[in-house]
């Protein structure tokens, strides 16, 4: 009389075998890190020179679009972002300069896994200046992705190349930092 129950040596390979087969299949499962749809960026740098100081600002929103490149080792998105950027110098009675200005360019953003963000502006007029100026260090800021879709990075607040009113905006460099905040769709 044959037996419909597998024998104990079927059985013990069958379990070894969806043993192996779950071990092997499950580090691919997880899904490789995102961004945000949508992000505003912020930064700050400041520094003293003699008795002048300076501060600088970024703050930005940054729509991503949607994927347009994926590979193993990163994935590449194509957006916008707009906002405004300064850097004010002042003198220790207050009086001083503020340079400001609106800036919207479309972004390309590039994750390498597994946390470096590249957030370069494209399609931008004209040839990178040189020496750098104020809106070249902003064409590209590099930084790495944190817990909770969180971005930051380090960035070079550089001149203007200018002189208003007796201040020279020619000299004067700051180092800062930037972080993204998350932001839910508009």
């Amino acid at each position: 009389m044959s037996s419909l129950l597998p024998s104990p040596n079927t059985m013990m390979a069958s379990i070894v075998a969806c043993v192996l087969l779950q071990a092997c299949s499950s580090g691919s499962d997880a899904p490789p890190p995102s961004l945000p749809t949508f992000f505003s960026l912020e930064g700050a740098a400041s520094t003293k020179s003699g008795e002048e100081m300076l501060d600088c600002h970024i703050d930005f929103m940054v729509e991503l679009s949607g994927e347009t490149l994926r590979s193993d080792s990163f994935v590449e998105y194509s957006g916008s972002m707009g906002g405004q950027a300064g850097r004010k110098i002042l003198n220790p009675d207050g009086s001083g300069i503020s340079l400001a200005g609106d800036a919207f360019s479309n972004v390309r953003v590039r994750l390498t896994y597994p946390d470096i963000v590249l957030i370069e502006s494209i399609n931008v007029p004209g040839p990178p200046a040189d020496p750098p100026d104020f809106w070249t260090e902003l064409l590209e800021l590099n930084g790495r992705l944190g817990p909770k879709e969180l971005i930051s990075g380090d960035w070079l607040c550089a001149p203007f190349f200018t002189e208003i009113g007796g201040i020279d905006d020619s000299f004067l460099f700051a180092d800062g930092s930037w972080f993204t905040t998350p932001l839910s769709n508009p």
